[in-house]
This record gives C-alpha cells, structure tokens and sequence, in this order.
C-alpha cells in the first residue's frame, strides 16, 4: 500500500492487487479443472441434489406397460384391447381375450378389429376381468373348423371334465388358475333362457347362492364341486345346437393366483 499526494492537497491511496488477482486465477483454474474432469469421468454430480442439472435425464419405464405380465406386453401393444389369456389343456382353446367398451364389438371382428367371421374371444363388456366381478362372461364362436370356442363341447362329457377340471385364465396383470364346477345348456332367447351373463356383482349373499343353486340345478351332471359366497365365477359361452339358437355354458371358479 503507498500514498500520493495530489496538486489539489488530496491524498491517494494505493494497493498493490498483483497478489489477489494471482489467487483468483488459481481458484478459477482449479473450478474449472474439477469441472472438466468430472465431464470427462462421466461422474453426474450429487444424486441427492435434485436441482443438480448434471442429473441423467434418460428415457424412463412406461408404468402403465411394467405392469403387464412379460408374456403379453408384446401383443398388449398390438392391441390395448387385450385383457388376457386363456388356455384349456388338450383342447384348440389358446387364445388371447379382448375386451372393448361397445357391445359385442369382437363378435364378428378379430385380434386386429377387422371383419371376421370367427370373431374373437372376449370378455363382456360390463363385467371387470382385472378385480374380477363375481362373475365374468367370455363368450367365443362355435366354428365348425374346431376353432375358437368349439372345444367347449368336450366339457359336455363328465369324462372329459375329471381329467381336465382346471385351466388358465391369465389376465394381463396377473396368472389365474379355474375349476370347473357345472356344465349347462340354456336358449339364448331374451327371456327364455336364463340370463347367466347379466350377473356380475351379486347384491347379497343370498343373491350369489341363488345363482350357484341355479346353475348346480341346470347343469349336465354333478361335479360334487361348489362355488361359496366370495368365490369369483368365470362362465365361458358359447353357441349349442341340440336346439335351435341354445348356449353352452361352462362355469368356473377361480382357485388360484399368481
């Protein structure tokens, strides 16, 4: 530091900054270093800094998609219609299950929502496959091929029935396991036949025995087998023709989930 005096009779100080301005370039040399070797080491910064703008900003997992099962993310984005799975064992039914908001929209159209006599399989529209309701009706063509829902036959046959009790019915989320527990025939008629599938949710327990009791009674022999207040029903239908425009109904319970 040095004083001057001016012609004025001021005084004027001086300082000598040769010191500091040595320092500063140190400390911005020693930022900006640490700076360039943390760029070149990849290393992003403190995680638990959520302001920290060197945080990876990579493509995240679509929930919505994690939380199909593996097996039918693929065909799930084929079509979002899917709602799951089912397969009978020694039969030809292995097929996808659709489910869409408008009324019999797979009747006649296929996986991909075009016109096809064969239709698909799929479940109906006011029922819900995912919680489930206490009953879910899937229906399915009786082609004539053998396709589709024609295997159901089988089931008509009590022999048939003890070695092939349980099957798969998987929904996207979750793998379920059903047992057969009656087998009937109705028309298809409005107010003809009975109306299996405008049961969903029972109001009562009363309710849910009542329609157990109904299908017990109608079915084409006894399983010993029942279905408790509780117990979620799946009715797989079909097309008979033993008589003009009957059904085919197979009834299960859900046993089992994965």
């Amino acid at each position: 530091v040095s004083t001057g005096k001016q012609a004025d009779g001021s005084y004027v100080v001086y300082f000598d900054v040769t010191g500091v301005q040595e320092a500063l370039l140190v400390l911005c040399d020693y930022a900006c270093n640490e700076t360039y070797l943390m760029l070149q080491s990849g290393d992003p910064g403190d995680p638990s800094d959520p302001s920290d703008p060197s945080e990876p900003t990579g493509p995240t997992e679509d929930p919505v998609l994690s939380a199909i099962l593996p097996e039918y993310r693929a065909i799930w984005q084929l079509n979002n219609d899917l709602i799951g799975w089912i397969k009978i064992p020694d039969t030809a039914i292995n097929y996808p299950v659709l489910q869409s908001k408008e009324k019999d929209y797979y009747l006649y159209r296929n996986f991909n929502g075009e016109e096809n006599i064969h239709g698909a399989i799929y479940a109906r529209e006011e029922c819900d496959v995912l919680t489930p309701s206490d009953n879910v009706t899937v229906y399915g063509h009786h082609m004539k091929d053998g396709s589709m829902f024609n295997n159901l036959d089988f089931f008509m046959k009590k022999s048939f029935w003890k070695d092939h009790q349980t099957f798969t019915f998987d929904t996207i989320h979750e793998r379920r396991t059903y047992q057969v527990f009656a087998v009937f025939k109705t028309s298809g008629d409005a107010g003809v036949g009975y109306p299996f599938h405008v049961f969903v949710d029972a109001v009562s327990e009363d309710h849910f025995n009542q329609f157990v009791a109904d299908i017990k009674e109608m079915s084409l022999y006894d399983t010993g087998i029942t279905a408790e207040y509780g117990d979620k029903l799946l009715c797989l239908c079909t097309c008979e023709y033993s008589k003009w425009n009957y059904r085919l109904i197979v009834v299960a319970k859900l046993i089992e989930t994965e």
